[in-house]
């Protein structure tokens, strides 16, 4: 009987390690907010204000619960508040998140963190509209995007 138990501690601990390996499980959080210079729509310069967080947790093969919200308001009329809906993980310190909008429209946003305190470390954000083909982009002027 102890012989068995020694075999299923073992093969409990290679499963939760091939799983750990193979990043199924999502416990990751970003935070942020702040202000940014859009030139991106029409050529003129729009001051741009966003804030947000977002939390991922739960298994990545089963399904991830994602929690957070986005606000954003271009400050020519154009506001944005989604649900996140999702959370990824694309690489070079930058999360993908999503969701939709009240108006029905689908909403991406890319958030990079390239360091501390926030103000002229490289921070930037993406917005995208996909449904109405609209982004505003820009690096963080006054603010901080955090991935904890």
């Amino acid at each position: 009987m102890k012989r068995l138990s020694k075999y299923m501690a073992l093969v409990m601990i290679l499963l939760l390690s091939v799983v750990l390996m193979t990043g199924c499980y999502m416990d990751d959080k970003v935070t942020g907010g702040g202000r940014f210079e859009n030139t991106y729509c029409g050529g003129d310069l729009e001051k741009c204000t966003f804030g947000f967080n977002a939390q991922g947790e739960g298994w990545l093969c089963d399904g991830v619960e994602v929690k957070g919200q986005l606000q954003f308001n271009d400050h020519a009329g154009n506001k944005i508040h989604i649900a996140v809906a999702t959370l990824e993980d694309v690489g070079n310190n930058t999360y993908k998140l999503t969701g939709i909008d009240k108006n029905d429209d689908e909403i991406m946003v890319w958030v990079t963190d390239n360091g501390q305190p926030g103000l002229d470390d490289g921070d930037y954000i993406k917005v995208k509209n996909v449904t109405q083909s609209k982004f505003w982009a820009g690096e963080l002027v006054g603010g901080n995007i955090v991935i904890h």
